[in-house]
């Protein structure tokens, strides 16, 4: 020993003999390992019985304490000292171990002692770099063969991450978890259990930021070595792959993401069993997936089923079973429009309401799905109140330009375009597509949905030129990113028509009508009231070029089929009779449907 070694060593004993040796040794130990800048005063006295001890340290001179800060910090020398002896003695897994505890309740830190919620932030990111410096003396251990040394400081790192989470720290979230992958890939390896824990969890932190290209990135190269289920049947491997599909459906990227689902849900039933809730998640996941490409006949069996296991195993009120009752619901309103199934959104989201809170975001979900049901029945002013509500907290929770927010924004608008308050709804559109192209691209789905409700929006404004060059560019993208027989490019293909009926060219518009009624009637049926839509705008396009006969026909039979489908006091109904009055009668142009 060096003598400065001696006067450690005499310092430390002059505490043990004031304290006792097991205070002293436990103050000593997690100093050894923590960031070198030293433990704060407040966090050193959540850590029960180790505050004394330290002051004692500090009185022998063993520690030192910083006069301005506070801060009590072992010497370098000192604290390398203890890892190397815990090395050479076999005691680092245990010690690690030991502060894995004591980091767990440092990062779950709670007010106490009068502490306010800035003074807990600040203890919890304290509390965060010391994790990240304890994980870095791990992976030293482990890289010298003491592999057990990791995962209990890889269970404390995700609880920091997790705590950066709640206290919105997300950016410094993503950091540390990507700092917590790249120190176990550099020392374990890409396919170490606990790498591939970390590699998910980040992934499910960007997922939740909404950075799902990043997410993919980080995801899709540690699954493509794994083609089959039996590859991925693991826990981690599962979320992993769960994860990236939800990634590539939400970069609008859903025949990708459809065998995906397949996979993660193939593996779940394997590891967990079919009716798990992990299972049934996956499950409800890949039926939307189905729904969102317009395959109903998969969709509705699979969205049937999950909610018939959620209420089985939950009961009727349970959020999970909520939810799969919102999703079946949704599927049959898209296929169904004999009824909007108004009183079951109604239900829905006042058991939401009841069991979560008003202002919880599955909740405003239901409150939104609600005003659009509202919409789809002709209750406009319902609508237009609701969506407002839904609005302004959507703005207080998430903000402005969050993809929720703008898709109330959206609604909103297209319901005061219904009511005729054009100019309103239009200038709503133009704000919905400048927040889709910032946060989604140009090519995302939700981004190509507002630059059609746009479209309209131009038309009803009297901006025909940009309404019709608006369309055509949708119809384009959609047709290349979902295919000729999605129900969103059908859509654009019906109101690419309408428009050019609409600006004199019914040549130009009677073969997308009649491919947009030809592929609605596939997809939807007779009686959808888009495939009656499409048959009252086909029958303008042969009443421009003066085939009298053949629209009055069609007119006819679009009336027939709202009458039947919508009854006879719906809004679309009354206007589908005032375009074949107007046609029987004086030749006037009728108002297309949309």
């Amino acid at each position: 020993m060096t003598p400065g070694d001696d006067e450690f060593a005499r310092a430390c004993q002059a505490a043990r003999d004031q304290v006792g040796g097991a205070a002293v040794d436990g103050v000593l130990g997690v100093l050894a390992y923590f960031h070198p800048d030293g433990l704060s005063a407040g966090l050193l006295a959540r850590l029960p019985g180790l505050a004394p001890a330290a002051d004692a340290l500090v009185g022998s001179r063993a520690l030192i304490r910083d006069a301005e800060s506070g801060q009590v910090r072992i010497p370098p020398a000192a604290g390398r000292a203890i890892r190397e002896q815990n090395l050479g003695d076999g005691t680092t897994v245990s010690r690690l171990d030991g502060l894995a505890g004591v980091l767990s309740g440092m990062v779950t830190a709670t007010p106490q002692d009068g502490s306010g919620p800035e003074q807990v932030r600040e203890a919890g990111l304290e509390a965060v770099r010391h994790a990240l410096t304890v994980l870095e003396h791990a992976l030293e251990a482990a890289s010298l063969g003491q592999s057990g040394a990791v995962e209990p400081i890889s269970r404390v790192t995700t609880q920091a991450v997790a705590h950066l989470q709640s206290i919105g720290e997300l950016e410094r979230a993503a950091e540390v978890g990507g700092d917590v992958l790249s120190g176990c890939r550099r020392v374990l390896g890409d396919d170490h259990p606990v790498t591939l824990v970390a590699a998910s969890r980040l992934g499910s932190l960007l997922l939740s930021m909404g950075d799902v290209s990043q997410a993919a990135d980080l995801l899709a190269p540690v699954l493509a070595a794994r083609p089959d289920p039996v590859d991925i049947a693991r826990p981690e491997l599962i979320t992993m792959t769960h994860n990236l599909a939800y990634a590539r459906g939400a970069a609008g990227q859903v025949g990708e993401a459809i065998p995906l689902y397949e996979k993660a849900f193939a593996a779940s039933c394997t590891v967990y069993g079919d009716g798990h809730p992990t299972s049934l998640t996956i499950l409800g996941n890949l039926a939307e997936s189905y729904r969102a490409i317009g395959d109903y006949g998969r969709a509705v069996p699979l969205l049937r089923q999950v909610l018939e296991e959620r209420q089985e195993a939950l009961g009727e009120d349970h959020p999970d079973t909520l939810t799969a009752a919102n999703n079946l619901i949704g599927a049959y309103s898209d296929l169904d429009g004999t009824a909007v199934p108004v009183d079951m959104f109604e239900k829905i989201y006042t058991s939401r309401a009841r069991v979560l809170g008003v202002d919880h975001p599955s909740t405003l979900i239901s409150q939104s799905n609600l005003a659009s049901a509202y919409q789809r029945a002709g209750d406009l002013p319902r609508a237009i109140d609701l969506m407002r509500q839904v609005l302004r907290l959507r703005r207080a929770k998430l903000g402005a330009g969050h993809p929720d927010t703008l898709t109330v924004l959206s609604n909103l608008g297209a319901a005061y375009a219904d009511a005729g308050k054009v100019f309103r709804g239009y200038r709503l559109c133009r704000k919905v597509v400048a927040g889709r192209r910032s946060t989604l691209g140009e090519k995302h789905p939700d981004t190509l949905l507002a630059m059609n409700n746009l479209a309209q929006a131009h038309l009803a404004v009297g901006r025909l030129k940009a309404g019709l060059n608006l369309h055509a560019r949708v119809l384009s993208d959609r047709n290349a990113l979902l295919g000729a027989d999605h129900l969103d490019t059908l859509a654009s293909m019906n109101n690419l028509a309408a428009a050019l009926n609409r600006a004199g060219h019914p040549a130009d518009a009677l073969p997308l009508h009649e491919r947009a009624l030809a592929g609605r009637r596939r997809v939807l049926g007779p009686t959808h009231p888009d495939t009656l839509a499409s048959l009252n705008n086909l029958a303008f396009a042969h009443q421009g070029l003066g085939e009298t006969d053949t629209a009055l026909k069609l007119f006819e039979e679009a009336l027939e089929g709202a009458r039947g489908t919508l009854g006879a006091g719906h809004a679309v109904t009354r206007k589908f009779e005032e375009n074949l009055r107007r046609a029987r009668a004086s030749g006037r142009s009728p108002q297309p449907g949309r």
